[in-house]
């Protein structure tokens, strides 16, 4: 194959220059026009490698000697590299926020010039605030397990060093109550750890999914208040959320307290909410900052249990919350002054023609047309988007840039530290208006 010199067993010496999309270790050699991926590597790595896998666009490498470069980070982590849940623990903060930021603006094409220098890294350590885990029995040992990169394998955790104490408690409980009989079926299990200060409110979540229906003997989950939920589980062996209805009430209050910053965010067992907790108050606060100072009203469309609609209305705005999650109509119980909930679709909605302001955080897989479709339409002032797929952002930030919005600023925002992944929040401003800028914040 033309420019192609290395074959499955070639050796040879290389550095690793960057990381790939992944967060693996990439790394060039003279002769070769593909790229040799290093997993568990940092830049500025090097040594001898044998090529152990080849194909037309990549070859992957396994060190023979290697020495690690400046931005390479000690790996406290005794599950690494087996487990596939923190690609790049072996990279430093600093050094994997860089490659983040430098993948991120190559993807963006035009629209990276726009790219602003985002909130830094996460700080590491017992960062997991939601955490999820296969149920394996053996005999009449229970294993909680996560999966790898070899998907027909799993590995066993027992104390994983990225889940806080409270967790890692209840999963020390769980291994005995999970015995009993009427939980035989539980396949997969989600944990939410929450405020221990709020009342009416759970200090910790537990999601049970299982293959049967929610039995009419429940037994003890987890510590006493928690908030545990029940879903009968569809087909897929891998998925921790698809049901074959909503969840119900197992046990104990209906919601985890999260609190994010001065907002109280109840959470379902089986509702989304983001895993670092300092991460997620730097989204809210980047969200913030693109807010029009002059309070009116809004829709926020995908609003989950209503991270922004809730600060919104602190503000002294009106909120539309609109979102169709499953798992979030208990969550919207606790239903603040100032926000109409709407448990439907974005992209089935009726948007109102032109508000002042629009917020969308869609799932990693994008808005959709028909969500898409909607926001054009309605033709809003100031519209911010979060985005955790940048597949999905992509491809809708230039459909805003194509259809009369300027682009203020795109702003990273670390909610995954050990991984590529980053979410992005844009702020836009339609164009043919000049009502659109009248706070005169941007």
């Amino acid at each position: 194959m033309s420019g192609s010199t290395l074959h499955l067993g070639s050796r040879c010496f290389l550095v690793v220059d960057r990381l790939d999309h992944r967060g693996h270790g990439e790394a060039r050699v003279a002769g070769d026009r593909r790229p040799v991926r290093m997993p568990a590597s940092a830049p500025g790595d090097s040594g001898h490698v044998e090529i152990v896998h080849t194909s037309p666009h990549r070859l992957v490498g396994r060190w023979l000697d290697h020495v690690p470069g400046s931005s390479h980070y000690e790996d406290p982590c005794p599950y690494r590299p087996a487990c596939g849940g923190c690609v790049s623990w072996e990279v430093a903060p600093d050094a994997l926020w860089a490659e983040k930021w430098r993948y991120t603006k190559e993807r963006l094409g035009p629209l990276g010039d726009k790219l602003n220098g985002g909130s830094g890294p996460s700080p590491r350590g017992r960062w997991r605030t939601r955490h999820r885990v296969f149920v394996r029995r053996d005999q009449a040992r229970i294993q909680f397990v996560v999966p790898t990169r070899e998907k027909e394998v799993s590995l066993e955790i027992d104390d994983c060093p990225i889940v806080p104490e409270p967790l890692q408690k209840r999963l020390q409980r769980l291994r005995s109550q999970l015995q009993a009989p009427a939980l035989k079926s539980v396949t997969s299990i989600v944990l939410t750890l929450g405020s221990s200060q709020l009342p009416g409110l759970a200090p910790a979540g537990i999601g049970l999914r299982a293959q049967e229906p929610l039995p009419d003997d429940r037994p003890p989950v987890g510590q006493e208040g928690d908030a545990v939920s029940w879903l009968e589980a569809n087909d897929s062996s891998r998925s921790h959320f698809g049901g074959l209805k909503a969840p119900v009430s197992y046990s104990g209050p209906e919601c985890v307290g999260v609190m994010v910053g001065g907002t109280v965010l109840p959470t379902p067992p089986f509702a989304f909410v983001q895993v670092h907790p300092e991460g997620r108050r730097n989204l809210l606060n980047k969200v913030l900052e693109y807010v029009p100072s002059k309070p009116s009203w809004a829709l926020d469309a995908g609003c989950g249990t209503g991270l922004f609609a809730r600060s919104l209305v602190k503000r002294g705005w009106r909120v539309i919350a609109v979102d169709a999650g499953p798992g979030l109509p208990p969550a919207w119980q606790w239903l603040p002054d100032g926000i109409d909930f709407y448990a439907q679709d974005a992209g089935s909605f009726v948007w109102p023609s032109e508000p002042p302001l629009v917020i969308c955080d869609p799932p990693r897989a994008g808005m959709g047309k028909e969500w898409c479709d909607r926001l054009l339409a309605a033709k809003p002032c100031r519209v911010v988007l979060i985005h955790c797929g940048l597949k999905a952002a992509q491809r809708e930030l230039h459909l805003l840039s194509e259809n009369g919005y300027r682009c203020l600023a795109i702003e990273p925002i670390d909610l995954m530290p050990g991984t590529m992944q980053v979410e992005l929040v844009s702020a836009w401003e339609r164009i043919d208006e000049e009502d659109c800028s009248l706070d005169g914040r941007r």
